[in-house]
């Protein structure tokens, strides 16, 4: 399961960094020398307290990803950005700020250089949908340590956790009305050709089961399928392997993935909890991945090997016909995992733009910084599918390619189906007389 909160990556990043942040990089002229009274000595002590305590849990985040971060590599070869030789740039923002809040700002404005959608300060106002989420997950030493993350006094006076379990659970139930809207369902063209778009891959589902269900029913003998998934920021990945994919697919399906991790004391539970081996000469030999793939791999300390199988459920409508999956740049976290798995099973025919990456794994880190209470996400693994590639680094590339710009892909990526499925019929057609 992957929780996604996307952010955008470099661009306009300067601006964007002064136009938020500028409390903390631009020197103040405007206070008065000349004031010694006891009240100015009582705030300069205690803004020269905030300030060591923002440093400090800087130096500890910084260290933090220096140690466990997968993707400084890629982001070099994507972005041509360094991050870990920032670290002085970084550390006088940090000196700058003034209270809490320019702090987190400018922590989060950091991580944005990491150009990676998982990696961000938790806001405050998802801190207790993630002490949510992960609070029954006894089974998973690794997700229960983050629910307890929140637990942590300080951690949890910052994020104004709910005491009692029972009413943050209910407040996080969503209505009926807005699960509903996550999914649509009709005919693309009468009785021929099937639409499903899904907007998020939620935790909580079963109003889209109920729609998806009754219509899919109806559709099971149609030509083709198309699933949209364009905008899709990712979620839970329980929703397509655990019901949309078995509710369509008429075989079994199964995708073969390595994660690679580097070694320290916060990951040692993962490793056992998941069998992961050391990453040696021999390993990599064997493993036989292309140059660009080995050269990143092979700095990793451990490895574990996946697969993933899909079975048709009970309920399956063993769907027959052509299956489209519509991608774009912002298809990501556990959306992008279910482009990378249609691809490489053949479940489904990919139409549209390169994804957004980082879909192959599991969730996100988190850490609180203990000075501040603030928590830090960062992704954990270097994912690498079956064929060698980086999905990070090299994404998903659609089947069928569509140029366009960002107002027309989806129309113009549905239009090319119905191209390809138009073509099909007169192809029978003719074989037929």
């Amino acid at each position: 399961m992957r929780i996604n909160s996307f952010k955008n990556g470099l661009v306009l990043i300067g601006l964007i960094f002064m136009l938020t942040i500028s409390g903390c990089k631009n020197k103040k002229t405007d206070i008065n020398s000349n004031d010694k009274n006891e009240n100015k000595v009582a705030e300069d002590s205690n803004a020269n307290s905030k300030q060591a305590d923002y440093l400090s849990d800087f130096e500890f985040a910084f260290d933090t990803l220096k140690t466990y971060y997968p993707f400084f590599d890629v982001n070099k070869k994507l972005n041509d950005i360094d991050f870990l030789s920032m670290h002085d740039e970084f550390k006088s923002w940090i000196s700058e700020c003034k209270n809490d809040d320019e702090f987190f700002d400018t922590m989060d404005e950091i991580l944005s250089y990491a150009n990676n959608g998982h990696t961000n300060m938790v806001p405050i106002e998802e801190g207790n949908f993630f002490h949510t989420i992960y609070f029954d997950s006894t089974f998973n030493p690794e997700l229960k340590r983050i629910s307890e993350t929140y637990e942590n006094p300080l951690v949890k006076e910052r994020y104004k956790i709910v005491a009692d379990y029972k009413l943050e659970n209910d407040a996080h139930e969503g209505s009926g009305e807005k699960e509903t809207s996550n999914v649509i369902a009709k005919d693309y063209v009468d009785g021929r050709i099937a639409y499903i778009k899904v907007k998020e891959m939620r935790i909580k589902r079963d109003k889209d089961i109920e729609v998806l269900n009754k219509y899919l029913d109806k559709i099971k003998n149609y030509d083709a399928l198309i699933i949209d998934i364009q905008g899709n920021p990712g979620g839970d990945s329980t929703y397509w392997q655990d019901y949309l994919i078995p509710k369509i697919t008429n075989r079994p399906l199964t995708q073969n993935v390595y994660s690679f991790m580097k070694k320290g004391k916060i990951f040692e539970d993962i490793f056992e909890l998941y069998g992961y081996e050391d990453v040696t000469e021999d390993v990599m030999e064997e493993l036989d991945f292309p140059e660009v793939t080995s050269e990143i791999a092979k700095k990793f300390d451990k490895y574990s090997f996946e697969a993933i199988t899909v079975e048709p459920s009970e309920k399956s409508i063993n769907f027959g016909g052509n299956i489209y999956l519509l991608v774009d740049r912002d298809v990501f976290s556990s959306a992008e995992a279910l482009a990378s798995f249609a691809k490489e099973t053949g479940f489904a025919t990919l139409v549209g733009e390169k994804t957004g990456g980082d879909g192959i794994g599991t969730d996100p880190y988190q850490v609180d910084l203990p000075k501040t209470g603030f928590v830090m996400r960062f992704p954990k693994e270097l994912g690498i599918t079956e064929r060698g590639v980086i999905d990070e680094l090299e994404k998903t590339t659609p089947d069928i390619k569509i140029i366009s710009n960002e107002e027309n892909i989806n129309e113009d990526s549905k239009k090319k189906v119905l191209e390809i499925e138009d073509e099909n019929a007169e192809k029978y057609m003719n074989k037929a007389s």
